[in-house]
């Protein structure tokens, strides 16, 4: 009858009706996998929306815990008839197990669903604000944070939530969440990384992302943003595109649990679950996340574990939960997960804190209506300052450590564990404190001499066939696996696998080839591609090594070494014949100093030939005695002759032969006897001087050239 009502209103629901024992009377089961309370005559609607309302007009340790995001508790600070009272939730990711003292029937409201959270928030909180609460436990998001922020301060109404610790503080908001910011930076120093990819998502606020930006900043990291809200799925290959191209595969992935499992599921599809890929998940629960496919990948993935499960405590209330059998709900038994935890914790803090208040006799109590909260201007509840001193003043132990706030609301002295995922499963490596910092347990630094992991591990090694170093043996149709082949490749790596102690397969590489990048895609293909990608961990085979390749990829010691040689015989020294002073120079150069010899010999003759400056008479004549007298005008046929003779005797001094030798002189820089007078042949003569240095430096070289070639 309790839901009968809200079955006919809400038809989408299972309307079997079925009584859950734990929580006693005023409970009910709509066969959605849910459990209500209902706090009127009529149990009200569903409420997936985030707000649970914790109060009771009759008492302050009375508690009532409703809806909120898919998960509800009921609980009840006090023991039954039966005995103890369960706090369980119904929904995979959370339960909750609670145990009090003895208080009055609790009274409180579940807040129906609605497709904005800023109405939830406004109609439904004010409304229970209005009817006397004493404090709210629930989640937020982004669109309501600053809203609820708001109201707290102005109302004087404690909120305690185990969501993403806010940017800013405020001391009615009790964050139950540790903040991870310190804890993830001090791992990213761990590692060296300095080149990195950060992909966040906004609905878990954004201070881890702006601490990792800031030292960054003063570290000179290179750090590539991205939000995966806004990404597509070509958007989201091409960012492993780049990395693939960089050869950088260190990626942070700051997302909640639901965002960050879609997101690694897309890394599987993608096959990027390898070996050259580290991830770090920026996420309290790293055991809560399923990393079978990285396993066998053998992906680095680093994370953080906020619930100690090697904890007794713990341990006994994991055991508790998972022996809780609802049989009407008909859930399969899960883990807790520490959003679960979280929640768990956030319960015991209230009743440690209600219990304090009461033990401290104080009075809190609020008879009748409390009034508006949208009143203007507003009107705090006077004793929201006490109860908000009490719950940031609890010191108690819980699933999530120890719990301590300081006066800002968020939690401090905690630690969280640092998880690393080994061949065998996620081990625990280390912690972070706000006192010590990191400290590694592993005895593991990155980048060590050490052949950490090596031991008992299986690895893909690539190779390719090529005769003598890789065979298939004659009867290989009889064999399997690495007895297929042999060859001195086979042979070495069976000895290092035996020296080193691991497990190997041997992989014959798909395109048969040794490894070239595309200057196109820049993509690598071949052994070298296998390796660039992961899809093998180490290649051995004749594989060159080029500058290009060793850009990507690490070379070991060269097994063998080759070369190419130059040879040539020994040359003979042979005795200088009658024209071995032409070797200096080719024949061409000696024909073209011969005609120009010739040619500037004969220009100087011409010139002179012509030139009246060049003639010159001969001396041979004898000289008239001065007694003799002279020739009259009566020996006119005698005078006359004489002068012929005297014009037959004057002569040129270039000759053919004088031209010749003049023209050798100048050649050879030694000089002549005879020098020209006429300007035309003083001009030949430049010609002929501008040409010879030209040549005797040419001559000069090739002799130099032929003595180094003829071993003169």
């Amino acid at each position: 009858s309790m839901c009968k009502k809200l079955a006919v209103t809400k038809p989408h629901y299972n309307a079997r009706k079925s009584w859950h024992p734990a929580l006693n009377e005023g409970a009910c089961s709509l066969g959605d996998g849910h459990c209500y309370r209902a706090c009127s005559p009529c149990a009200p609607e569903a409420a997936p929306a985030g707000t649970w309302a914790l109060g009771s007009e009759q008492t302050a340790t009375s508690i009532c815990l409703v809806a909120g995001l898919g998960w509800e508790a009921w609980s009840r600070s006090g023991n039954i008839s039966q005995g103890r009272v369960k706090i369980a939730t119904m929904e995979k990711d959370t339960a909750l197990k609670y145990t009090g003292k003895p208080a009055s029937k609790p009274t409180g409201a579940i807040l129906p669903p609605t497709e904005r959270a800023e109405e939830i928030f406004i109609v439904q909180v004010c409304s229970q604000f209005s009817k006397g609460v004493y404090a709210i436990i629930g989640v937020y998001d982004r669109k309501t944070v600053n809203m609820l922020m708001s109201f707290c301060g102005a109302l004087h109404v404690c909120f305690v939530t185990p969501s993403f610790p806010m940017e800013r503080s405020n001391q009615f908001v009790i964050q139950l969440r540790p903040e991870l910011q310190d804890a993830l930076v001090a791992v990213i120093e761990h590692y060296r990384w300095s080149r990195f990819v950060y992909m966040y998502s906004s609905d878990s606020g954004l201070s881890v992302l702006q601490k990792v930006l800031d030292t960054a900043a003063e570290h000179s990291w290179l750090v590539t943003s991205v939000n995966v809200e806004t990404m597509t799925e070509a958007s989201f290959l091409k960012v492993f595109q780049d990395l693939d191209k960089k050869k950088e595969g260190q990626i942070i992935i700051d997302c909640e649990l639901e965002r960050l499992t879609s997101i690694l599921k897309k890394i599987i599809e993608l096959g990027k679950n390898v070996k050259s890929y580290h991830y770090i998940l920026a996420n309290l629960g790293f055991l809560d996340i399923d990393l079978t496919e990285f396993k066998k990948g053998e992906a680095n993935v680093t994370g953080f574990q906020l619930v100690n499960y090697a904890n007794p405590n713990v341990s006994r209330i994991v055991q508790q939960w998972m022996e809780f059998d609802n049989k009407d709900a008909k859930v399969p038994k899960r883990g807790l997960k520490y959003t679960g935890a979280l929640t768990y914790d956030g319960v015991k803090v209230m009743s440690t804190a209600f219990q304090n208040l009461r033990r401290q006799r104080i009075d809190i109590s609020r008879r009748g209506n409390a009034g508006e909260c949208l009143a203007n201007p507003p009107a705090p509840w006077g004793q929201g300052i006490d109860i908000q001193r009490a719950l940031q003043q609890v010191r108690t132990e819980g699933l999530t450590g120890h719990i301590q706030f300081n006066e800002k609301g968020r939690r401090t002295n905690y630690s969280i564990g640092v998880m690393e995922l080994r061949p065998t499963g996620p081990k625990k490596v280390g912690y972070w404190n706000e006192e010590e910092k990191f400290v590694n347990t592993a005895g593991y630094m990155p980048g060590s001499n050490e052949t950490y992991g090596l031991q008992n591990r299986t690895y893909i090694v690539t190779t390719i066939m090529e005769s003598p170093y890789v065979m298939l043996k004659k009867n290989h149709e009889q064999f399997t696996g690495n007895d297929k082949y042999e060859g001195y490749i086979v042979e070495l790596a069976a000895e290092i696998a035996k020296h080193v102690g691991y497990h190997y397969i041997l992989k014959i590489v798909a395109d048969g080839k040794y490894g070239a990048r595309d200057p196109e895609t820049m993509m690598w293909n071949g052994m070298v591609g296998e390796l660039v990608y992961g899809k093998a961990d180490v290649a051995v085979a004749p594989l060159t090594i080029t500058l290009v390749r060793e850009e990507v990829i690490d070379f070991s010691k060269p097994f063998m070494s080759l070369g190419i040689s130059i040879m040539i015989k020994k040359p003979t020294k042979s005795k200088p014949g009658v024209f071995s002073f032409l070797d200096p120079l080719a024949y061409e150069i000696w024909m073209c100093i011969v005609f120009a010899y010739i040619g500037v010999s004969v220009v100087l003759f011409l010139v002179s030939r012509f030139s009246p400056y060049e003639w010159h008479a001969d001396d041979c004549e004898e000289e008239q005695d001065p007694n003799q007298p002279s020739s009259s005008s009566g020996q006119p046929g005698q005078s006359q002759q004489n002068q012929n003779q005297q014009s037959q005797e004057q002569t040129n001094e270039f000759g053919i032969f004088n031209s010749l030798w003049f023209s050798l002189g100048a050649f050879m820089q030694q000089g002549c006897d005879i020098s020209p007078r006429y300007e035309a042949i003083q001009c030949d003569l430049e010609c002929e001087t501008l040409f010879i240095p030209p040549c005797e430096l040419y001559g000069y070289l090739s002799l130099e050239t032929n003595f180094g070639k003829r071993n003169y």
